[in-house]
């Protein structure tokens, strides 16, 4: 009960309230030593209450144990969604390699099991790994040796999963910005943050804010209606509100994220600098906190904005004129675009995201 009512708390946004009900039932498992439960209480409070108030990290071991406690115990259900959230968990801070190797053992398992309910989830996962690492003809499809997108959709909305659903278009979602198809990104994050797929609230939802924002971001620097634009810099706003407020909750999760947002928003203002010190801060923050690809992510950012602006520089007028001494005394204050660019590649090949850094090395050639 104490369990349960946690999961709904968080679910509602009352993070700090479900945390207590979570450690109270962990709590309580402990001292009534009720080993039959263990699996099923470890699984809902490090799958959904964990994350949004304690670092990620920590709930990768107990939902492995979780679910290697399942298969002991016969709780199946139990042991694969736990198995399924610890695939999720690695996807958030785990290399590539590592993932595709735990993933595929899971899925094996389910099989071994015959457990469908959280297999599609789970080659989903598989699938977005494959891309990543260019295992598929298309980055930007979840269409390989996991599973094929176009028939899953389908699928989903015939039976009308919809919780299936929003996460074929999540995971979409995060490749398309990966690979900087921004009009595709906000696309599907409109289609995710329309669809209410569940009472259940997962860190994913988190996820799905930061990219939405980021994706509105890049197309307002592109936008050429005004009324387009605006809607774009609306959208960033309230993503940046929302994520304040989970910086706040849970720092170790979420400031980084909120910083590369806020990072981005003063860059489409024309406030360089400021948004170099949030840039640095962001890239920092991930770092200690274990987030490869996000600091990566950031890398490329910040990479992006100044790289644009130094073509501008050599580009512009001469070196009297008030742009270009303005443009010089950015610069000065300011990182090199393509140190930034070669960081991001390197943080992107430690992920294991090969497409990714083969993207970028096509892009810059001075990558190569």
């Amino acid at each position: 009960a104490f369990c349960a009512y946690g999961v709904l708390m968080c679910a509602l946004g009352n993070y700090s309230v479900g945390h207590r009900f979570g450690k109270v039932a962990l709590e309580m498992l402990k001292r009534f030593e009720c080993s039959e439960w263990k699996p099923r209480v470890h699984t809902m409070v490090y799958s959904f209450i964990w994350d949004w108030n304690e670092p990620i990290h920590s709930a990768i071991e107990p939902l492995y144990k979780a679910h290697r406690l399942g298969l002991v115990t016969g709780d199946i259900e139990t042991a694969m969604l736990a198995a399924y959230q610890y695939c999720v968990k690695l996807f958030y801070v785990a290399s590539l390699e590592k993932l595709v190797s735990e993933t595929t053992v899971v899925l094996e398992r389910m099989e071994a099991y015959n457990h469908n309910l959280w297999e599609p989830y789970t080659s989903v996962i598989l699938q977005v790994s494959h891309n990543l690492i260019g295992l598929s003809e298309n980055p930007l499809l979840l269409t390989g040796q996991a599973m094929n997108e176009k028939e899953a959709l389908i699928n989903a909305f015939e039976t009308k999963h919809v919780r299936f659903e929003m996460a074929v278009y999540f995971y979409g979602l995060v490749l398309a910005y990966t690979f900087n198809d921004y009009e595709r990104a906000l696309e599907l994050a409109k289609k995710a943050s329309g669809l209410k797929s569940s009472k259940v609230s997962t860190f994913n939802g988190c996820l799905l804010v930061f990219y939405e924002g980021l994706s509105a971001m890049a197309l307002a620097k592109t936008c050429t209606s005004k009324r387009e634009k605006k809607k774009c810099v609306t959208l960033a706003k309230q993503s940046i509100r929302r994520m304040t407020k989970l910086a706040k909750q849970v720092p170790s999760n979420c400031l980084h994220k909120k910083l590369l947002l806020e990072a981005e928003y003063d860059m489409l203002h024309g406030r360089d600098v400021d948004a170099n010190m949030k840039y640095l801060e962001c890239i920092s923050c991930a770092q200690s906190e274990g987030f490869v690809h996000e600091r990566a992510l950031a890398c490329e950012r910040i990479g992006l904005a100044y790289y644009v602006e130094e073509k501008e520089y050599e580009e512009s007028s001469p070196s009297s004129s008030p742009t270009k001494k303005k443009q010089q005394n950015l610069r000065e204050l300011c990182p090199s675009g393509k140190d930034y660019l070669l960081k991001a590649c390197q943080g992107y090949e430690e992920w294991g995201a090969h497409a990714k850094v083969e993207q970028m090395k096509i892009t810059f050639p001075f990558l190569a």
